[in-house]
């Protein structure tokens, strides 16, 4: 499911790029290169969430995170776009004009997992906290019936 996410995002990726007169194969070539690379940022990112969650006090971590992937992701995708695609001085001017818009949907996806995994992770944390308190409260019933069949 994850894979074709991510093929699906080229394959739309590449259409765009088409269409603000890139030929296929740039387009293509640079919608690969550009969805891998914000797929393996963003799969670090849930492989890190899965072991690290910042607490109540540290959200504002959440955002420096994303905004570190974010960054991260537009230098690995300019350097690697300007090595692999690099012969044409037409896709150099494109690829340095498109480097905020590729920052800011970076982001965007980014900050999109961060809240996603921290709502999951309050889903979950509420979950447990009922279930929790549902046991709390079975055991004192259980203790109260306990102490009415002594009496």
């Amino acid at each position: 499911m994850y894979i074709a996410w991510w093929l699906i995002w080229a394959l739309v990726q590449s259409v765009i790029l088409h269409r603000l007169n890139l030929s296929w194969e740039l387009s293509v070539k640079d919608s690969l290169v550009s969805v891998f690379l914000l797929g393996i940022c963003c799969y670090i990112a849930i492989t890190l969430y899965h072991y690290y969650q910042p607490g109540r006090s540290n959200r504002f971590y959440r955002l420096v995170f994303a905004l570190a992937f974010s960054l991260l992701f537009s230098s690995a995708s300019n350097w690697s776009l300007k090595f692999l695609l690099g012969n044409d001085p037409v896709y150099l001017d494109f690829l340095s004009a498109s480097l905020p818009l590729r920052f800011v949907i970076a982001f965007l996806t980014m900050a999109f997992l961060t809240i996603l995994n921290w709502l999951w992770n309050s889903l979950a944390e509420q979950k447990a906290s009922e279930k929790r308190s549902n046991e709390a409260e079975q055991l004192v019933k259980d203790a109260e019936l306990a102490s009415l069949r002594q009496q």
